[in-house]
């Protein structure tokens, strides 16, 4: 009798000695898929949100394969096939983030879809939310550039002074242009403030300028803020004096006319 108890009592103690062992298990791995699945959230922002709802940038994993674009004929296919890739693996990633973020009114989700990206306003609740979803990578704000304060005009034109131009001269611009090189029929363009597409140095060299008194600014401007409507505008001049530097002419400028001036405004700037 005394042996058939202690057996009994054996098999009990290594009956709950594996449910230990599995219940440990079982912690383990809910441990392991559970809290650690979140992506991290950046501690200024999370700091920020004390001060309430913020704008703040989610990071997704997914990135498209594009090496069937280089098998495409012809720039355009190739552009077509790689903005559809992006397009397509933006669009399926970032869906489910973009459902729980409209469950909030003011949260006005944008995707970016060459990044695979999304910007989001909310609190912090709502970014632990999205942290949280499968494919997410990282949570953190935005970043803001601050714009170098200019010369003094005064100070500026001294340093221009001469023929070719003090900068002009730096970079070898000059022996570029003897030559033969001018940068004739190359479209450049600058993210910055704005630019002030009728100043003197720029009207002459701006892709919109139709040379007729009329323009047109399809295609030849980009205002991702809303803050010119219509046409091109700079609210703080920065962005016109950079593009003065790139593209200017009119006797700002000794550059021969060359580059064509392309504008975009830079949101938050």
């Amino acid at each position: 009798m005394a042996r058939r108890l202690l057996a009994v009592l054996a098999a009990f103690v290594l009956i709950v000695g594996q449910a230990g062992a599995a219940l440990a298990s079982s912690a383990a791995t809910g441990g392991q898929h559970g809290t650690t699945t979140s992506a991290p959230i950046d501690k200024k922002l999370l700091s920020d949100f004390g001060k309430g709802s913020q704008r703040f940038i989610v990071e997704f994993a997914s990135k498209a394969d594009l090496r069937a674009a280089a098998k495409q004929k012809g720039h355009a296919a190739r552009a077509k096939a790689v903005f559809d890739a992006l397009s397509l693996i933006a669009k399926g990633s970032q869906a489910e983030a973009i459902k729980v973020a409209q469950t909030v009114k003011s949260a006005n989700p944008k995707s970016y879809w060459l990044t695979n990206s999304l910007v989001v306003t909310g609190d912090e609740a709502l970014a632990r939310k999205i942290a949280a979803l499968k494919g997410v990578t990282s949570v953190h704000p935005q970043k803001i550039y601050p714009l170098v304060k200019p010369v003094a005009t005064k100070t500026a034109i001294l340093a221009a002074a001469g023929d070719p131009e003090w900068g002009v001269a730096k970079i070898g611009a000059d022996q570029v242009w003897a030559e033969g090189i001018t940068g004739s029929g190359i479209v450049v363009s600058s993210i910055d403030t704005g630019v002030d597409f009728t100043h003197p140095a720029l009207v002459g060299n701006y892709r919109g300028n139709n040379h007729d008194g009329s323009f047109s600014h399809d295609y030849n401007w980009w205002d991702p803020s809303g803050s010119c409507p219509g046409e091109p505008c700079d609210n703080v001049g920065h962005g016109t004096h950079t593009m003065g530097t790139i593209a200017g002419g009119a006797g700002r400028d000794r550059s021969p006319a060359g580059a064509r001036a392309h504008g975009h405004r830079h949101q938050g700037h």
